[in-house]
């Protein structure tokens, strides 16, 4: 599944129609990785062209606004007790979102002052990113770097994280310890 999702990918990029992607495209793409990653077991092997493929196309889908597939990458990450691999594809989503929260800015450039005091300082992330972020953080004991990371956006988080908390039942402890 991951090599034929990576042909056509690279197959759109090569023709530069990767742009042309709408919503319906990004969840398509995204869907399919989540569903990959629900069927990873510690016995998956991914080759590193596969990883390479799974990360370009979660964080591409992600800064679409389709991000399933990016939280469902992350929690296989955690499940691999890597949460260095989280915050570096976090990063990365961040990075595309601010770019795109950017070129949205210039576009407004020539707006009423009116106008632009309406729009929402900071970025706004997906909450279930979030919460696999938070748990790395948490994986490494850095309570302080996640309290950050939630004061840098305008995320709020759901009030109770049950449903990204089942994602956790593979390590009681961890999930224990987010949920606090």
């Amino acid at each position: 599944k991951v090599d034929k999702m990576w042909e056509l990918w690279s197959r759109l990029d090569r023709q530069k129609s990767l742009r042309l992607l709408g919503p319906e495209h990004y969840d398509m793409f995204s869907r399919l990785i989540s569903s990959i990653c629900r069927e990873w077991t510690e016995n998956t092997l991914w080759t590193d062209a596969q990883e390479t493929a799974l990360q370009e196309i979660a964080v591409s889908c992600a800064g679409g606004r389709a991000t399933e597939g990016l939280k469902a990458y992350m929690v296989v990450l955690i499940k691999r007790n890597e949460p260095a691999s989280v915050l570096q594809l976090y990063d990365r989503y961040l990075a595309l979102l601010e770019d795109k929260h950017k070129l949205f800015d210039t576009e407004l450039d020539d707006e009423s002052e009116a106008d632009l005091d309406s729009k929402v300082e900071g970025t706004v992330v997906s909450s279930n990113v979030l919460l696999a972020v938070i748990t790395a953080h948490a994986m490494r004991d850095a309570f302080a770097d996640a309290l950050r990371l939630i004061l840098q956006t305008n995320t709020r988080l759901p009030s109770h994280g049950i449903a990204f908390a089942e994602e956790l039942k593979h390590d009681p402890a961890l999930r224990t310890k987010v949920q606090d």
